[in-house]
């Protein structure tokens, strides 16, 4: 599906230039490997990529709801590899159980780092924005 694009017009669709492209739901995406082939249009029109992904299920089911890398629904697992950066997403609050620290809050993993370091990192939550907020929580 990716491959054969030409040039960013062509994966815009005209929409013109930009300095990022989001692929939202990479699951609907057809090809077969669909990060090896996003990674080399990166690589190609010199432009970041941030694509976002499902977690299996199986993560409501577990004492500890929090994601890790192996959550990621990708139809071939060794995918993972391709990407520079793994950031997963958690709410406590969205399973009930946060207590009062982290009512409004969301955590930030940075699973996956080929250039720096893995981390965590809390945000405070505006749902009527529905933004996420850097926050002094010390």
């Amino acid at each position: 599906m990716l491959s054969g694009f030409k040039d960013l017009d062509e994966v815009t669709g005209g929409f013109g230039e930009g300095d990022l492209i989001v692929v939202d739901y990479i699951q609907l995406l057809e090809s077969g490997k669909p990060l090896i082939e996003l990674k080399k249009l990166a690589l190609e029109l010199n432009l970041p990529i941030l694509v976002l992904s499902q977690v299996r299920r199986t993560v409501d089911y577990r004492k500890s709801h929090r994601p890790t890398i192996n959550d990621i629904r990708l139809r071939h697992r060794e995918q993972a590899s391709y990407a520079d950066k793994i950031l997963i997403l958690y709410r406590e609050e969205y399973y009930g159980k946060a207590n009062e620290s982290h009512v409004n809050t969301a955590e930030v993993m940075i699973a996956r780092n080929t250039t720096g370091q893995t981390l965590l990192i809390r945000l405070s939550t505006n749902a009527e924005e529905k933004a996420l907020c850097f926050h002094d929580f010390s």
